[in-house]
């Protein structure tokens, strides 16, 4: 195997956690003003840090200014929060503007590192061939959404290397104010977490069929967390353990991340273990009005189209393609049809 054991942790942060930074003094944190989703950005990697005790970690940024400003505030701020990560010995940041030597140099002083921590911030010089050590962890701070560059960044996170167990993939969310837990959370949040995980479930089968299994089960009311579906390989670390933000954050991820083709063949396998067939009618609709039955009809308009999978898939709950001859066969066989004598 040419990969390593990993796990994507998205790390929540809300308003509260915020509040002992934004009420501190300028001074302390400069005078460039920081928002509050860079702030959240600060507590959730520190958080991570702390908590799965990362060691050597890569950040990723849109711009060298941010990957620059990030570095220069970050131990600052997470002593303020309460989250100081103890035995940083490296702190910096690379970019395509400094000399390949310079870069090599922070690099190599990560690589260096034996019982301490590192950090290196970076704006996509690190997608493009660079010779970056072994890491414990990449996280995804401000990244340009780029779906070539998060799966390269990924790439850096899960190479397998000498004495490695598991890698880290850290998204650090914001929750604002506003944020209702029967509301969804904006996508706009949750677009870089998206493209990683359809981006790992291209090349893990197992996660793939984990994530779809876990869409086809909400379709029956089994709910079960993402961290246990996927046997800890994507975990939400929610403010305080809210369970509520967990669930409404594992529900716009696995919206995203799964074909909504799965949601209805769990509620087309709902149907037939009730029945014991799958003869939906055309106008049957269930108790939360989905129209189950429109649904199948589609499946049958559109076989010509639908993979080897699909099909096969379809076939362990009988799936009927034609109603017509179906019905017919089966009176025949209860000899309620007649036929002409040849």
């Amino acid at each position: 195997r040419l990969l390593t054991d990993y796990q994507v942790v998205i790390m929540a942060v809300d308003h509260n956690q915020l509040a002992k930074v934004e009420a501190c003094p300028p001074s302390m944190v400069g005078t460039t003003k920081i928002d509050e989703g860079m702030l959240a950005s600060h507590i959730g990697l520190a958080k991570a840090m702390n908590k799965f005790d990362l060691r050597k970690v890569i950040t990723f940024h849109s711009t060298i200014e941010k990957s620059r400003k990030f570095v220069k505030h970050h131990k600052e701020i997470a002593k303020w929060a309460g989250q100081s990560i103890n035995n940083i010995e490296l702190c910096t940041y690379v970019s395509g503007e400094m000399s390949a030597a310079n870069r090599s140099k922070e690099l190599n002083r990560l690589k260096s590192i034996k019982s301490g921590r590192g950090i290196i911030a970076n704006a996509r010089c690190l997608s493009e061939g660079a010779d970056v050590p072994s890491l414990d962890a990449v996280a995804f701070i401000d990244p340009k959404k780029s779906q070539i560059d998060i799966i390269q960044a990924i790439g850096r996170a899960i190479r397998k290397s000498d004495g490695k167990r598991k890698s880290t993939i850290v998204v650090p969310i914001f929750i604002d104010k506003e944020y209702d837990s029967a509301d969804k959370p904006s996508n706009s949040k949750f677009n870089v977490v998206w493209k990683i995980l359809l981006a790992l479930r291209s090349h893990d089968e197992v996660l793939a069929d984990d994530l779809d299994k876990m869409r086809k089960d909400t379709a029956k009311n089994i709910h079960v967390s993402m961290k246990k579906a996927t046997c800890g390989k994507v975990l939400v670390v929610t403010p305080s353990g809210d369970p509520n933000i967990g669930r409404h954050i594992e529900a716009q991820l696995l919206e995203h991340s799964t074909a909504s083709w799965e949601f209805w063949y769990g509620l087309l396998e709902e149907y037939y273990n009730i029945k014991g067939n799958s003869l939906v009618p055309q106008e049957y609709v269930d108790r939360f009005n989905r129209r189950l039955g429109t649904w199948v009809q589609r499946q049958r308009c559109y076989k010509s189209r639908l993979s080897n999978d699909v099909i096969e898939k379809l076939k362990t709950v009988d799936f009927v393609w034609d109603a017509g001859d179906f019905r017919w066969e089966k009176k025949y066989k209860l000899g309620e049809c007649k036929t002409d004598d040849p």
